[in-house]
């Protein structure tokens, strides 16, 4: 189950770290009209190397052993996810997204949830 897990997330990082790198403004777009200025540009940039990191981080924690080291990369994952989550959902909320938005609300809290369910329930010896 958590290696399963950790595929998926790190496909769905890739993909979406890929998509605002190469294009930023499209990706925004889906969720709210905006004018990306080249220092907007620059935080989705690092954004999506940011995504794309976490994706190499799950893609070779998927082929380790069940251990602390891993079990707390699901922490780590769950707690940033988390955060994500409730940042979105609150923007949301205030209607800073479309309706589109509730795609990545959806996005984070299924994968906060999902590191939070590996988390408590993988067993190290």
């Amino acid at each position: 189950m958590s290696k399963s897990v950790m595929l998926f997330k790190a496909f769905l990082a890739l993909v979406i770290g890929l998509f605002v790198i190469v294009l930023p403004k499209t990706f925004c777009g889906w969720f709210t009209p905006v004018e990306l200025n080249p220092l907007g540009k620059l935080l989705a940039g690092v954004f999506g190397a940011m995504l794309i990191g976490l994706a190499v981080i799950e893609y070779f924690g998927s082929a380790a052993p069940v251990s602390h080291l891993r079990k707390n990369v699901f922490l780590g994952t769950a707690i940033g996810n988390t955060i994500a989550f409730v940042i979105t959902l609150i923007a949301q909320i205030q209607g800073l997204f479309s309706g589109t938005g509730w795609i990545l609300v959806i996005l984070w809290f299924l994968t906060a949830a999902s590191s939070i369910y590996v988390y408590l329930t993988e067993k190290v010896d």
